[in-house]
């Protein structure tokens, strides 16, 4: 019989975290890898946590890249933090509600958006916004609590670069799926110079 706790709806989708576990845990210097649920409804995302192998060094941005390449999009955790011993319950098990509470929060009301300071931040975030049909979208919003999924990543890097001009990769936007990181990484073309005219 399957662990009801491990089946869980994420925007209509069916997700089984035993295989999002799974595919983390094979990835090169995971011991180990729990995944867990956090959120409010509308904005509740899958989150990976894992314990390294001794003297092994895990990259989240890798271990989400190689993972994307695995499950379906809506499988794909939003992140993966990479914990020294995991918190354990009164009865020794992993302790999945503690790793839930622990799971990076949600993004910011729209009260509290810090808006695009740039062209290029502000092109960005149009495109998004039109993308995710979400708006609106400040330099700080994550592009997977807005609702992306990898599918969706691989699209909007396609989308910056043939609208826009930006080349970025998708490792590269997983590390900082932000507005401000994706300008970050690519200032020589996001810079305050970029012309709206390219648009």
């Amino acid at each position: 019989r399957k662990d009801s706790q491990q089946q869980v709806k994420i925007r209509g989708h069916r997700v089984e975290l035993g295989e999002v576990e799974a595919a983390v845990a094979g990835c090169p210097g995971v011991k180990g890898a729990v995944a867990v649920v956090a959120g409010e409804r509308e904005r509740s995302v899958v989150h990976a946590f894992v314990v390294a192998d001794e003297g092994a060094d895990v990259d989240p941005a890798g271990v989400l890249s190689r993972v994307a390449g695995l499950l379906p999009s809506y499988f794909v955790p939003h992140d993966v933090t990479v914990l020294d011993e995991w918190p354990l319950s009164a009865n020794g098990k992993v302790d999945r509600k503690a790793l839930a509470g622990m799971a990076p929060e949600a993004a910011p009301s729209a009260s509290s958006l810090s808006e695009p300071a740039t062209e290029a931040e502000r092109a960005v975030a149009s495109v998004w916004e039109e993308l995710l049909d979400a708006g609106p979208v400040g330099r700080e919003s994550n592009f997977f609590e807005l609702g992306g999924d990898s599918l969706m990543a691989m699209r909007m890097t396609s989308a910056l670069e043939k609208r826009l001009g930006f080349k970025i990769g998708l490792q590269e936007f997983i590390s900082d799926p932000t507005v401000a990181g994706i300008c970050q990484k690519i200032d020589t073309t996001c810079g305050d110079t970029y012309e709206e005219g390219t648009l």
